[in-house]
């Protein structure tokens, strides 16, 4: 993101009779932004018209924990996306997406009891490469399977039991052809890396903190995850996990250190989107652990930003959304025009280096003035050293010469 880009309020949604949105997924060209929370129901907003385009719902989900996109070819070459539903009850919902109808997705979903009724889903990821899809209950077991995108099925590959005392808060495909698998350990801070093959340990790491969420750059650099010891956002490098950085979102109280907040990767490994224990959303240079922009949800700051979303790679427009007290916040990144001298009213002052220097220039020159008497001479003996050095190669002329 270039300080000639900014991201500004586009919209304020609400989902109708939900308290509180835990999960947040936008379609890759961002025409629909998906949203679930504490219910049955699955919202489909148009970010064009910000408009409910489909209300998926089924009783039997009891509530819904998961979404994730998954991607096949019919047996005509006709691209298929598929929305996956991960429940409370231990099912996973397929819709298949439909272009040509008047709603994005068929009203009737397939169903597929995949963990036991007790077992929640917790984790769903697909693999672009392989067709493959993983996903990881409350107990810990891990399942992967190959998706029947026509008729809106999964086919058990292998299944591994639990390797761990506690939930497995993300899971993630990862290495050059997605050969490996990453499972990240709520309480305990444990990586787990398995053989997607398969599902064989490989190896196992042991990170700083319990683990809230995790998510991995696109270019596979790097992966950050919630650090719920202290409520900020870890930086590692994959494979080893080495420590890089520590993304501070301010100082938790430690009553909320332990909520889990989401965060997420932007033109690769450069930027990260992240949520807080307040009302803020921190866009990150990475690399730099510099804030480069603070996006407002709430109107107060009691009111903990925890689920956040960013449009994928391939999309034209580029949309964040983030959800607090049960509101789901939309920001467009726009252009801005810096030579006005307004900065969008997202971009609060000091959160860009225009609007650091905007606010600060009155103080610059404070400073400057009175330490004249000190700089001053030195300025001076720079400024003849160059007009020398320039009269010698012949750059300027001396006058009357």
């Amino acid at each position: 993101m270039n300080l000639n880009a900014s991201f500004v309020l586009a919209k304020e949604l609400k989902n109708p009779g939900v308290e509180h949105v835990d999960h947040l997924l936008f379609s890759n060209n961002a025409k629909f932004l998906l949203t679930a929370g504490d219910s049955d129901k699955v919202f489909v907003w148009n970010t064009e018209t910000f408009r409910t385009e489909q209300v998926l719902e089924n009783k039997g989900w009891g509530q819904v924990t998961c979404l994730a996109w998954a991607y096949a070819d019919s047996p005509g070459g006709e691209a298929i996306t598929v929305l996956c539903v991960g429940s409370v009850a231990g099912s996973l919902t397929m819709f298949i997406m439909d272009s040509r109808s008047v709603k994005p997705f068929k009203e009737r979903g397939t169903m597929t009891q995949i963990f036991t009724s007790n077992d929640t889903v917790e984790n769903v990821a697909f693999d672009k490469i392989t067709g493959r899809l993983v996903a990881s209950s409350h107990s810990g077991a891990v399942k992967m399977y190959h998706v029947e995108a026509t008729a809106g099925l999964v086919r058990l590959i292998w299944e591994a039991p639990s390797h761990r005392p506690g939930i497995p808060t993300s899971v993630i495909f990862y290495g050059d052809k997605n050969q490996n698998l990453l499972s990240f350990g709520l309480e305990d801070g444990v990586v787990h890396c398995q053989d997607a093959a398969n599902g064989n340990i490989l190896w196992n790491k042991e990170l700083a903190s319990g683990i809230g969420s995790a998510a991995l750059s696109s270019d596979q650099k790097a992966v950050i995850v919630n650090n719920l010891n202290n409520g900020n956002f870890d930086v590692y490098q994959p494979p080893d996990m080495s420590p890089l950085q520590s993304l501070a979102v301010g100082d938790s109280k430690t009553t909320h250190c332990y909520f889990i907040k989401q965060c997420k990767f932007i033109e690769g490994s450069k930027l990260s989107i992240c949520g807080s224990h307040n009302n803020k959303v921190y866009i990150f240079d990475v690399a730099n652990n510099y804030i480069l922009q603070t996006l407002t949800s709430s109107d107060k700051d009691t009111h903990m930003t925890q689920a956040v979303a960013v449009t994928e790679a391939e999309s034209r427009k580029v949309f964040i959304a983030a959800s607090s007290n049960g509101s789901i916040y939309l920001w467009e990144k726009r252009a801005v025009t810096l030579t006005t001298g307004h900065l969008n009213s997202e971009s609060r002052p000091g959160t860009t280096l225009y609007g650091y220097l905007r606010t600060h220039s009155p103080l610059f020159f404070f400073v400057a003035l009175v330490t004249y008497p000190t700089w001053s001479p030195h300025a001076f003996a720079i400024y003849t050293y160059i007009i020398s050095k320039m009269t010698e190669n012949g750059l300027i002329r001396e006058e009357g010469a």
